[in-house]
């Protein structure tokens, strides 16, 4: 709206200074009675108005300039912050909030069950993951390793991997940032991972934290079925 504005206001100042030059050229030849002292004063008179006329078509034609510079600063500054947004949103960015910390650990030593103690099984770790995220989990590491949409949980050669990287020794930590963590706490205190956890011969605690931090993915992301668009040449 103010660019129209001011292309109207530069219009009408144009057209003022048509009008000047076609009146001065127009009129019918009369005798001029003034001295050469008038004549001169008038001459500098109509070159100041000409002057000023055009000062004003610079100073709306800047105004104009900065306004469309404004409005591109707006603009990429807009998409930059779209992009931060849509970035977080996949789990690309470094993410510090409070939370809970859960503490995965072995339950019982081997020398007392006599067994050897075995991996921690993607599908209990899947399980987990949908429940925190069903009781409002913002962000979820497990053992370092930022997971996001695609994160594969699974087992290569009897070890369990997250991001296709093996979970570390015993114990290792799972961070979850969430707007409730006492209410998160309270819920997993009771939770039945809990006891499916135990049952695999592992402790599940819950703690919760002021501040938590959770790194940024890692891994490249496959974007599938998207490919770049060519710049046309020609387009700005």
């Amino acid at each position: 709206m103010k660019n129209v504005v001011i292309t109207f206001t530069v219009a009408v100042v144009l057209g003022l200074l048509l009008a000047v030059q076609f009146n001065t050229s127009d009129q019918p030849e009369q005798r001029d009675t003034r001295d050469s002292w008038q004549l001169r004063e008038d001459l500098q008179e109509e070159q100041q108005l000409s002057m000023n006329l055009l000062d004003e078509i610079t100073k709306y034609e800047n105004t104009i300039r900065s306004y469309s510079s404004r409005e591109e600063v707006s603009r990429e500054k807009a998409l930059r912050q779209t992009l931060m947004e849509l970035k977080k949103e996949a789990g690309l960015t470094e993410v510090k909030g409070k939370g809970i910390v859960l503490r995965v650990d072995v339950l019982f030593d081997e020398n007392l069950v006599g067994l050897p103690v075995e991996e921690v099984s993607p599908v209990l770790l899947i399980r987990l993951v949908n429940e925190l995220n069903r009781y409002g989990a913002d962000a979820i590491d497990i053992a370092g390793h930022r997971l996001v949409s695609t994160s594969p949980i699974r087992t290569v050669n009897g070890e369990t991997y997250v991001n296709n990287k093996p979970l570390p020794p015993y114990p290792f930590e799972i961070k979850v940032i969430t707007a409730e963590p006492d209410k998160l706490h309270a819920h997993m205190m009771y939770s039945k991972s809990v006891d499916e956890f135990a049952r695999d011969n592992f402790s599940l605690h819950s703690s919760v934290q002021d501040e938590v931090t959770v790194q940024p993915y890692s891994e490249l992301i496959r974007m599938i079925g998207i490919t770049p668009v060519e710049e046309v040449k020609g387009e700005s």
